[in-house]
């Protein structure tokens, strides 16, 4: 396995050089698209590659929130990114260690974040919302898996939400609401 990555990543670094030897940067390598890349296209002209130098510049200066959640006003709805589709309604159980969790059935899982070893938990809750997390974390794949409701990166999420208070958490619209 380690051989045939070292293959790979010198056939890259290989494209990656011989790409460059036609442009009047060789930093703008960067900026070509797989095929240009490949050498199935050719390689763009001077006001392309200044154009993708330009919207690279301002992707790079673009504000990225750091927590994607938000309350709205009145705090009785947080949103969360969709980690896994699907609603489901029951009281909050919150879980700060997987080892002394109580009884999930039926109850939302509410938690600042998970690792594998909390994978037993998913399978009993009705639905999963975490402060922090994104759609391509363990807890994420895992309760794709099991067909759970998840929403992750819920800002706030621990302070707003009581132990057994009454939430809904509607996993495709990216929202968990206090209903008591």
């Amino acid at each position: 396995m380690r051989g045939a990555r070292a293959e790979i990543v010198a056939a890259a670094r290989d494209l990656l050089v011989a790409a460059s030897a036609g442009l009047p940067d060789p930093g703008a390598r960067w900026l070509l698209s797989v095929e240009e890349l490949a050498g199935l296209a050719p390689p763009p002209a001077g006001p392309v590659l200044a154009a993708r130098e330009r919207d690279l510049a301002r992707w790079r200066a673009a504000a990225i929130p750091a927590t994607p959640g938000a309350a709205h006003p009145g705090g009785r709805v947080l949103r969360g990114t969709v980690a896994s589709p699907g609603r489901a309604r029951g009281p909050a159980r919150i879980v700060r260690d997987p080892a002394s969790a109580p009884d999930l059935a039926g109850r939302i899982l509410v938690a600042e974040y998970t690792d594998p070893g909390w994978a037993p938990l998913f399978a009993a809750a009705e639905a999963i919302a975490l402060q922090h997390g994104n759609p391509l974390s363990h807890a994420a794949i895992l309760a794709r898996e099991l067909g759970k409701p998840a929403l992750v990166g819920v800002r706030d999420l621990l302070a707003t939400v009581p132990e057994d208070a009454r939430v809904e958490v509607d996993a495709t619209a990216g929202e968990l609401r206090l209903l008591t």
